[in-house]
C-alpha cells in the first residue's frame, strides 16, 4: 500500500506540471496498455482503492463514477484556473459488497485513469461525466468528471477505451467545455460565458470591451481578458470604480480647493482652476495673493501734500491740508480764500491770499477793529443822540451820521428842529364833518360817529342800514333813516312793516257776479272814476267790513254805504232818487 501511495504521489506530481492536453494522452495511453506506473497491479484483498490523482486545471466537471467494490473512498477534488466549484454526485458502485460510491468531488480538469483489478489505485480519465467503475472490490472512480475505465477482473488487466472516447484528445471537444459520451459518441458541452462558438467547433473569447466600452465609465480603460474584461481605475480628480462609474471630485468644496481665500476656486472636469489675484495683489490664486505696498512707490500716486495709507488690495491718499481743495488722489490746489466773501476779512480792508493761508489788511481811518476781527465804524450817534432832533432818528454812516425826518405833524428837520403842525385847521384834520377834530402834539384825533352811524371819524360815518334784513314784508319796498325805516306796501297791503292786508273793492261792468271787472280799488280814501258810463256790480275785498258809492265823480252827489256785495241794477237808493248802475266813484273807510 506504502509503494501504491508512492506511485500514486509521483503520478499526481506529474500530472500537475504536464499541460493540460499532454495530461490527456497519457491517461490515454496508461489506459490502453495497462501499463504498471499508471495504475499498479491488482490486490485480490479487494480492499478500498485510493482516491484518483487530482484533475489538473479545466473546466466544471460533472459527478465523479462510483467505484467499485467495498468501501469504494469519495474521488478527490479536480482543480484548475477558472473552474467552477460543483459536480454531480457519482453513482453507485458495482461489484461483491461495493457500498453506494461518495459524491464526486468538485473540479476540472484531467481525472485519474480508470482502476484495474483488484487493488489496483485510480487511474485518470478525462473531465466528463464516468459510469461506476466494474469489478469487485475496484477502487473509487478518480477526480470528479472522470470517465470510468475498462471493467475490471479479478486479477486481470482493464480493457482498452472503445475507437471514439472522451479519454483521446478530449473526444474533439474545445478543452473549456466538457465531453460526455452519449448514445451515439461523444457530446461537446456548451461554451462558458464569455465565449461564442460551440464546444464541437470550438470557444471564442468575446471582446467586451469592443461595445461600449464594456460598460466601464468612459473615463476609464477597458482591458479584455479570456472569457471577462476588466475596468481600469478612474483617472484623478474622480471618485468611483471604472465598473461602477466615475464622479467628479469637486475640489473647490473644501478649503477653497487650495485657492487663496482672495480668488475663486473653479472646479473642471477631474481637476480646478484658481482664479487670478483682485488688484492691488501680486501671485496668483494657486500661489497666493501679495498685498502690494503701493505707497512705497512716488507716494502711491497721491499729492506730496498727502499722506498715502496702504490697506489690503490698495491704498489711500489722505486729504489735502487746510487751505487746499481737491483730494490726495486727485491732488491739492491752493485755495484762494479771497475770491470769497472776501476770505472773510472785512469789506473796507484788503484780503491778500497767499500758499494755503490769507491775509487781511488794516481797518480805513475812522473805524476801530481789526480786518480779520472786522472793523467798527465810530457811532457818533451814541453820543447826545448826534446832536439830532429827540423826535428823528440819528443814524451812524461810514464816518459820519444823518438825522432823521421829522414825524408826521411836525415841520422842520431832524438837525435844525421839529414844530408841531395843527392839523384840525385845515379841512377838519380829515376827520368826516359829522365829527369833531382835536389837535395833539403832532397828531390829532376825530370824534366818535353820531348816533344812527357806524364807523370812525378818522375813517368816516356810515348811516346804519336798517333795511338789511329787509323789514318791510309782503313785497314791500325799505327806505333807510337815521335810527329809522319806512315801508312803501304794495297795492292790497298796509301797516309799518305793510304786514295788513288792505281793504279793497271790486268794480264789475255788468250785473252779474261773473261780469268783466272794470276796476280794483284796494286802500282807503275816495277812488274814481269807477268806469266810463258807471257801474253795475260792487264786490267787497277781504277785511273790508263796509264801502260806500256815490253817484258822482271823487266821492260827491248821492252816497250808499254797502256791507255786502252789491247788484246796482236791482238797487234802489230812495234817498237818492236811486243810483241803479250809475255809481261813479267809491270810498273806503
Amino acid at each position: 500500500m506504502s509503494g501504491l501511495a508512492s506511485a500514486d504521489a509521483g503520478r499526481f506530481s506529474f500530472f500537475m506540471e504536464v499541460p493540460l492536453r499532454a495530461r490527456h494522452l497519457l491517461s490515454a495511453i496508461c489506459l490502453t496498455f495497462a501499463v504498471a506506473s499508471c495504475g499498479g497491479g491488482g490486490d485480490s484483498t479487494g480492499t478500498g482503492g485510493h482516491a484518483g490523482v487530482t484533475g489538473s486545471a479545466g473546466h466544471k466537471g460533472s459527478g465523479g463514477a462510483a467505484g467499485g467494490g467495498t468501501s469504494g473512498g469519495a474521488g478527490a477534488a479536480g482543480h484548475g484556473p477558472g473552474g467552477t466549484a460543483g459536480g454531480t454526485a457519482g453513482t453507485a458502485g458495482n461489484g461483491v459488497g461495493g457500498a453506494a460510491g461518495a459524491a464526486g468531488a468538485a473540479g476540472n480538469g484531467v481525472a485519474g485513469a480508470g482502476g484495474t483489478d483488484e487493488g489496483g489505485t485510480a487511474g485518470g480519465g478525462t473531465a466528463g461525466g464516468g459510469t461506476a467503475g466494474g469489478g469487485s472490490g475496484g477502487q473509487a472512480g478518480a477526480a470528479a468528471g472522470g470517465a470510468a475505465g475498462g471493467t475490471a477482473t479479478d486479477g486481470g488487466a482493464s480493457d482498452g477505451p472503445p475507437a471514439a472516447s472522451c479519454l483521446v484528445s478530449h473526444g474533439g471537444c474545445d478543452p473549456l467545455t466538457t465531453c460526455t459520451m452519449g448514445a451515439s459518441g461523444v457530446v461537446c458541452g456548451a461554451c462558458p460565458s464569455g465565449y461564442t462558438g460551440t464546444g464541437a467547433t470550438g470557444c471564442t473569447d468575446v471582446n467586451e470591451c469592443a461595445t461600449n466600452n464594456g460598460g466601464c465609465d468612459s473615463h476609464t480603460t477597458c482591458t479584455n481578458t479570456p472569457g471577462g474584461f476588466t475596468c481600469g481605475a478612474c483617472p484623478s480628480g474622480y471618485t468611483g470604480t471604472g465598473a461602477t462609474g466615475c464622479t467628479d471630485v469637486n475640489e473647490c468644496a473644501a478649503n477653497n480647493g487650495g485657492c487663496d481665500a482672495l480668488t475663486t476656486c473653479m472646479n473642471t472636469p477631474g481637476s480646478f482652476t484658481c482664479g487670478n489675484c483682485p488688484s492691488g495683489y501680486t501671485g496668483t490664486g494657486a500661489t497666493g495673493c501679495t498685498d502690494v505696498n503701493e505707497c512705497a512707490t512716488n507716494n502711491g500716486g497721491c499729492d506730496p501734500l498727502t499722506t498715502c495709507t496702504n490697506v489690503p488690495g490698495g491704498f489711500m491718499c489722505g486729504n489735502c491740508p487746510m487751505g487746499y481743495m481737491g483730494g490726495g488722489a486727485t491732488g491739492c490746489m491752493d485755495i484762494d480764500e479771497c475770491a470769497t466773501n472776501h476770505g472773510g476779512c472785512d469789506a473796507l480792508t484788503t484780503c491778500t491770499n497767499t500758499p494755503g493761508s490769507f491775509m487781511c489788511g488794516a481797518c480805513p481811518s475812522g473805524y476801530m477793529g481789526t480786518g480779520a476781527t472786522g472793523c467798527v465804524d465810530i457811532d457818533e450817534c451814541a453820543t447826545n443822540h448826534g446832536g439830532c432832533d429827540a423826535l428823528t432818528t440819528c443814524t451812524n454812516t461810514a464816518g459820519s451820521f444823518m438825522c432823521g425826518a421829522c414825524p408826521s405833524g411836525y415841520s422842520g428837520t431832524g438837525a435844525t428842529g421839529c414844530v408841531d403842525v395843527d392839523e384840525c385847521a385845515t379841512n377838519n384834520g380829515g376827520c368826516d364833518a359829522l365829527t369833531t377834530c382835536t389837535n395833539s402834539p403832532g397828531s390829532f384825533t376825530c370824534g366818535a360817529c353820531p348816533a344812527g352811524y357806524s364807523g370812525t371819524g378818522a375813517t368816516g360815518c356810515t348811516l346804519n342800514d336798517n333795511c338789511t334784513p329787509n323789514p318791510c314784508q309782503n313785497g314791500g319796498t325799505c327806505t333807510n333813516g337815521v335810527n329809522t325805516f319806512t315801508c312803501a306796501c304794495p297795492t292790497g297791503y298796509s301797516g309799518t312793516t305793510c304786514g295788513t292786508v288792505s281793504p279793497s273793492v271790486k268794480i264789475l261792468l255788468d250785473c252779474g257776479a261773473n261780469a268783466t271787472v272794470l276796476n280794483t280799488f284796494t286802500g282807503t280814501g275816495c277812488f274814481g272814476p269807477v268806469a266810463p258810463g258807471g257801474a253795475s256790480y260792487a264786490i267787497l275785498g277781504a277785511n273790508t267790513p263796509q264801502v260806500t258809492v256815490w253817484s258822482g265823480a271823487n266821492c260827491t252827489g248821492c252816497s250808499y254805504v254797502i256791507t255786502a256785495d252789491l247788484n246796482f241794477c236791482s238797487a234802489s237808493y230812495d234817498s237818492c232818487g236811486g243810483l241803479n248802475d250809475n255809481v261813479q266813484s267809491v270810498s273806503i273807510p
